[in-house]
């Protein structure tokens, strides 16, 4: 695998959180304010959406957006190389801003064409090679926070050789460092669905599901990849996934049922305490305290600070038996919530 990375940083989570949208950055670009106007040009070229972005564009083609900061934003989109935001582009006819959006139009066209001319003058082994390559010069890039950078890397890679599941999640989670979570999504399930059962193909796409909010839509996706799955590991790694949000929920027994499962295969290390303290959490939603007690205590034998476990012998510590535990909030999926210490999955290099 490529080099090791950061955590998110604070921006990109509240990037992910709260979107600012194409309305902030319109407001923002159209505010006179510099800060306001570098922020903005900031978000889209780093974590918009294209949709985004081709509302922004709309904008500035229906004069919303002076020339003063209309003008860096195009210079912006185009080094986003792709074609979907040339209609809104090129509808940008403010005499003023033709020269920035003639060389951004430029700039996109002269990479399609470049590329369509460069693969249909070169066999499928050729293609294979250079996507290789193109991905191995994205790594670096990576490592370093050049996430934009990298992305176009990943993106080209894609382009050429898109049956390579590596290429597809290199460039979701390049997507996702940018605070671009929705689209990277996207690239994430699509490398899982080409690809193999890889331990970092399936953490990053479940992150990111739980960054968006979308848990209901985790459950689902859990419960219907998690039985075609066939290495142990990633089979550990979905059921206890799955049981996490089943607690969430309050289904004590389709915890447990996920559990069983989890437990059934060759356990690595790294989620045994994890198991442990969601099956704790399972006793505790029906109110059996003295097996809830136990478990917990079999996860701090393992992991003596093990948070989640802690937070479990307190509310077994305080249960009453007429409320009972109820069903618990959704918990974060990190060592403050399930007891891992999950390391930040990296972008992959091509199997050789």
């Amino acid at each position: 695998h490529g080099p090791d990375l950061v955590q998110y940083t604070d921006r990109i989570r509240a990037l992910v959180h709260a979107p600012p949208g194409a309305p902030w950055v319109i407001r923002q670009l159209s505010s006179g304010d510099p800060d306001g106007v570098q922020a903005a040009l900031d978000y889209v070229r780093d974590g918009a959406p294209i949709a985004e972005v081709r509302a922004v564009l709309a904008a500035v083609a229906a004069g919303k957006i002076g020339e003063g900061a209309a003008a860096p934003l195009v210079q912006s989109v185009g080094s986003l190389a792709t074609e979907e935001i040339l209609p809104e582009l090129e509808a940008v006819t403010t005499a003023g801003l033709g020269r920035a959006v003639g060389e951004a139009v430029g700039r996109i066209r002269q990479r399609a064409e470049a590329l369509a001319s460069w693969r249909s003058g070169h066999g499928s082994a050729a293609r294979r090679d250079a996507a290789s390559r193109i991905n191995q010069a994205g790594l670096p890039l990576f490592r370093a926070g050049q996430y934009r950078d990298a992305l176009l890397k990943f993106r080209t890679a894609c382009e050429l050789d898109p049956s390579e599941a590596t290429y597809r999640y290199n460039l979701g989670s390049a997507m996702n460092r940018l605070g671009n979570v929705t689209e990277g999504l996207e690239h994430l399930k699509a490398a899982i669905s080409i690809g193999r059962d890889e331990m970092p193909f399936y953490e990053t796409c479940l992150n990111a599901m739980r960054d968006l909010g979308k848990r209901t839509e985790l459950v689902t996706y859990l419960e219907e990849r998690a039985p075609r799955v066939q290495y142990s590991a990633v089979v550990v790694l979905l059921y206890l996934n799955l049981a996490h949000e089943y607690v969430a929920l309050g289904r004590a027994t389709d915890a447990h049922q996920a559990l069983d499962i989890a437990f059934s295969r060759s356990v690595p290390e790294r989620y045994l305490t994890a198991l442990l303290a969601r099956r704790g959490d399972a006793f505790m939603l029906t109110g059996d305290v003295a097996h809830a007690r136990r478990t917990y205590q079999k996860a701090l034998d393992y992991a003596p600070e093990n948070r989640r476990a802690l937070d479990g012998m307190l509310r077994a510590d305080a249960w009453q038996p007429a409320g009972g535990a109820g069903p618990l909030p959704p918990a974060p999926f990190d060592d403050g919530g399930l007891g891992l210490e999950l390391d930040t999955p990296s972008p992959a290099t091509a199997p050789s």
